[in-house]
């Protein structure tokens, strides 16, 4: 990942082919021809280049989007329209990102706030807000504990929930997330599921749920472990809609709503687990990070931060 934003190789690629195409923050261009100069320039085929392109501007796979998409970019469970009828520009944030890298102003802390789970690296995502108050506090000579603290918990896109282990992440040793959607009740016999992770399809979780309420466990032999109880559910209603997912699940007259929320948060795809790491210590990243820029300009360098977060 780049030093200067802490952006993949091929981030910067596709950031790179738009510009040569004018596909600047006040110009769209037809992704056909942003993917052409992507294969042309940096031997990028269209295939993963149109990925990371949809990826940089959807907003439930990173906090801060790179581009920004004109036409169907699909959604958490389905894909993109074709490059021939869709266009893309470079985000405000997105040419700042691409400024940084070619060193015109200072580095931006894009990589740490968007994470890269999302393509199956090891990074994870914070908070916007929480690593803009974590880098002044490195700035201003704030303590390992404090800067984690300032920090909080990685955070992803869509709000679901993480437990983990807070010394081993912000010490830059791999760990474990826990990461869970969203279960609760919305009413007697009502449960809702939502934030679901940005990489399960929701319609996992309803085969998963259409399961679990169709097929009772079997006997087993005394002394084995007891197979999960069969969900007493009437029916699954999908109503995401607008990159928001939101399941909405009917219980069975006289079920017991806690103990269905108990078993759906364990269902895989409700509930998952990504490993995950820094690399290295979380204060140091940010204190590198705010030493090897200016910081005369690091107020200005936040403040583009800012502005992206405000939309």
């Amino acid at each position: 990942m780049s030093s200067a934003t802490g952006l993949s190789v091929m981030d910067v690629a596709v950031l790179d082919a738009l510009d040569h195409v004018g596909a600047t923050p006040d110009r769209y261009v037809k992704n056909k021809r942003v993917l052409d100069e992507a294969f042309q320039c940096h031997n990028i085929p269209p295939r993963p280049g149109y990925q990371v392109l949809c990826d940089l501007s959807r907003s439930w796979v990173v906090h801060l989007p790179l581009v920004d998409f004109h036409g169907n970019a699909g959604s958490p469970d389905f894909g993109p329209a074709s490059p021939l009828y869709t266009e893309s520009r470079l985000s405000p944030l997105g040419a700042a990102a691409l400024a940084a890298e070619r060193g015109e102003i200072g580095p931006l802390p894009i990589g740490l706030i968007n994470g890269n789970t999302y393509v199956d690296g090891p990074k994870p995502p914070f908070d916007p807000t929480r690593i803009l108050a974590g880098v002044r506090s490195a700035a201003a000579g704030g303590s390992d504990e404090m800067i984690a603290a300032t920090v909080g918990a990685p955070s992803f896109p869509g709000g679901c929930r993480v437990q983990y282990d807070q010394e081993r992440l912000v010490t830059g040793v791999r760990t474990r997330l826990d990461v869970c959607a969203n279960v609760a009740a919305a009413g007697p016999g009502l449960i809702r599921i939502t934030s679901i992770p940005s990489d399960i399809n929701s319609g996992t979780i309803v085969l998963a749920l259409e399961h679990r309420a169709e097929h009772p466990p079997p006997e087993r032999p005394e002394g084995w472990p007891a197979l999960p109880p069969r969900l007493p559910i009437r029916n699954i209603n999908d109503q995401s809609a607008d990159g928001r997912r939101l399941l909405e699940v009917t219980l069975e007259p006289e079920a017991d709503d806690d103990a269905v929320i108990a078993e759906i948060e364990g269902i895989w795809g409700v509930h998952t687990e990504i490993d995950v790491t820094l690399g290295q210590p979380l204060a140091r990243i940010l204190r590198d990070w705010v030493d090897f820029g200016s910081r005369d300009d690091l107020d200005d360098r936040l403040a583009i931060i800012a502005n992206a977060i405000r939309g």
